[in-house]
């Protein structure tokens, strides 16, 4: 009865979805509660599983997408014949619509080190039909190697999500895999272009960035990362750092939110997590994006 409810609500809230919609679904359809696998429909013409006791596909069930600010960006920035990355594909609510914006003439590069996304993954993307896409099951870095992947336990509200790093609450075993960096992958797939990046890794993110320094210079994508406090700070990652790395590359950074985007003019604007958008300067004037 629950789930049927949930269905019908849900075609209404990825219609519309005014303030306290979220609250509400909260309260009535929790996703520590709701336990509904299905199918959905997903940016128009693509399909998606879900599985609503995850928090980010409970998002996508009930909302149409997950994180839809850097989703809108990324169709702005996206072009046909275009190489993209997805470091931290998940089940692929990034990485499907990747595929859909570069075409057959394109192509796309998903990693992730945990098994389950990576079926999952590969499930999302063989019911759309997508050949353009290669997914890696691998962590990313700064250097090639091994190391310990924390893994999230099936009670956790972000099932799927794991790191390398020992994140407080949630990790309830651990695995050993593979590390490479993106200069290593761009090399071994002969890579001629890389136009865009997104990455989003649980406290990896800056160092993925310096395993693909000598990309970034070659070939100038533009990137988006996720920034999170907590997580850079047990990764003994630093922001004042990675905003040199991007200042020495000829990069602006912006805060993409669902207020827009903003140049970063201070260290932070008083949160703690928030999606950055990395902008090689010299292509500011060549990506239709109002920028403020």
């Amino acid at each position: 009865m629950l789930n049927n409810l949930a269905k019908l609500i849900a075609l209404i809230t990825r219609r519309f979805y005014p303030r306290g919609t979220q609250r509400m679904l909260r309260l009535f359809f929790n996703p520590r509660k709701l336990h509904l696998k299905a199918v959905m429909p997903y940016d128009r013409n693509l399909r998606i599983n879900v599985d609503t006791s995850s928090y980010i596909e409970w998002e996508l069930f009930f909302q149409g997408y997950y994180e839809r600010w850097v989703i809108e960006a990324m169709k702005k920035i996206i072009k046909k014949g275009d190489v993209a990355i997805d470091a931290g594909a998940n089940i692929g609510s990034h990485t499907l619509i990747m595929a859909k914006l570069v075409g057959n003439a394109g192509r796309v590069l998903a990693f992730d080190p945990d098994l389950r996304s990576v079926r999952r993954l590969k499930e999302n993307l063989d019911s759309n039909h997508f050949s353009n896409t290669k997914v890696f099951q691998s962590a990313l870095s700064n250097k090639a190697g091994t190391m310990t992947l924390f893994l999230y336990g099936d009670e956790a509200r972000d099932q799927g999500t794991v790191s390398l790093y020992n994140l407080p609450k949630l990790q309830k075993s651990e695995v050993e895999v593979s590390v490479e960096t993106l200069d290593e992958i761009v090399k071994r797939e002969n890579l001629s272009r890389l136009n865009f990046i997104k990455i989003d890794t649980r406290g990896s993110d800056l160092n993925i960035i310096k395993g693909a320094r000598a990309s970034i210079n070659k070939f100038q994508p533009v990137i988006v990362f996720e920034y999170n406090k907590d997580n850079w700070d047990r990764s003994r990652s630093k922001w004042s750092e990675a905003r040199q790395l991007f200042s020495e590359d000829g990069y602006a950074l912006y805060l993409i939110d669902k207020n827009g985007i903003h140049f970063i003019e201070h260290e932070t604007d008083g949160k703690t997590s928030y999606n950055i958008l990395a902008l090689p300067k010299e292509k500011i004037n060549q990506i239709n994006l109002k920028l403020s």
